[in-house]
């Protein structure tokens, strides 16, 4: 009789065993696949949220040349009617799911959303100087900032890969030649998590951080008179 409970019991790991399962031991502990991924995801949020001590000291120096920077919107032109400011544009996003056979893992799938940008009827931004059209000039000016426009002190360096930017765009309009607006902001390039890992190009710092392009055009142009000035 007890032989042939031994030789269930041992037909049963055999059976287990052969399909993939084992059998928890005494004091083995186990990460399951969404701890992990868990721990991972907090782990990339901290790291890009905490910037290096060169960085700090990088975006204080870049602070103290933020001094006048800003929007400075000297007309606001009225759009004809039947060209609204903003669109509504959709595109594919990609989002994480769980798939847990055979083993619990993450795949990708394309999921479609909608976001509001500016008319590209309005504003293109691949037509550079002519992103507004024929009657406007979009002009930008990228200047690199050396380390003495910082006033630092002699001998101070920064880690390798951080630039420094200051940027001018302004909105001329062609028939008189009045400059219909500008904005003016620094920023800081390079050395972060997410620059590294998105390009180094891509800004890590900006002061004043709602400064660009599509932020002056939207303060300039406006549906009606009545209209707000978008922030």
């Amino acid at each position: 009789m007890s032989s042939a409970i031994w030789k269930t019991g041992q037909s049963a790991r055999l059976e287990r065993s052969s399909q993939g399962m084992r059998t928890p031991q005494r004091g083995q502990f186990r990460l399951s696949g969404t701890f992990v991924h868990a721990l991972c995801c907090a782990g990339l949020v901290l790291a890009s949220a905490c910037a290096s001590p060169g960085e700090k000291r990088a975006n204080a120096a870049l602070a103290r040349l933020c001094v006048g920077a800003g929007f400075q919107i000297h007309e606001r032109v009225i759009l004809p009617p039947g060209l609204p400011l903003y669109t509504v544009e959709s595109y594919t996003a990609y989002e994480p799911y769980r798939v847990y056979a055979p083993v619990t893992r993450y795949r990708l799938r394309p999921v479609r959303r909608s976001r509001r940008i500016l008319n590209p009827r309005l504003f293109d931004p691949s037509a550079g100087v002519a992103a507004l059209g024929p009657d406007y000039l979009v002009k930008e000016f990228t200047e690199p900032l050396a380390l003495p426009a910082l006033n630092l002190s002699k001998g101070f360096e920064f880690p390798d890969g951080i630039t420094f930017w200051r940027v001018h765009d302004q909105i001329i309009r062609k028939s008189d030649g009045k400059p219909l607006g500008e904005v003016l902001y620094v920023e800081r390039r390079g050395n972060s998590l997410w620059a590294q890992l998105l390009g180094s190009g891509r800004r890590a710092y900006r002061c004043p951080d709602n400064a660009s392009i599509e932020a002056l055009v939207a303060r300039i142009f406006a549906e009606s008179p009545d209209s707000d000035m978008a922030e």
